[in-house]
């Protein structure tokens, strides 16, 4: 593909961004760079490899779920610094 500079400028005025015109060939310049690292990976030969799910061999490890004992609201709220009736109690930062 090849960009050029009214599709640059195309792209600026729908996002309402102004560029100065060394902006503009630094952007244009980096654009069609990677565009040209895409076309090279979209080119690239992959008849011989097997597709892949994944990129790495890693595989989770999952441990079996364990029920435990609720806590009260009483163990809960004995960490905290401030209740009223039974419920966590906290400074008002809004006026």
């Amino acid at each position: 593909m090849n960009f050029n500079n009214e599709m640059l400028e195309h792209m600026a005025d729908t996002a309402r961004i102004g560029l100065s015109e060394g902006e503009k060939e630094e952007l244009l310049s980096t654009i069609q760079e990677i565009i040209s690292i895409a076309d090279g990976i979209i080119d690239a030969d992959t008849s011989g490899l097997e597709p892949m799910e994944h990129v790495t061999t890693l595989k989770n490890v999952f441990r079996e779920d364990k029920v435990d004992e609720p806590y009260t609201r009483e163990i809960i709220l004995s960490n905290a610094s401030e209740t009223n009736e039974g419920c966590f109690s906290v400074p008002k930062i809004v006026e």
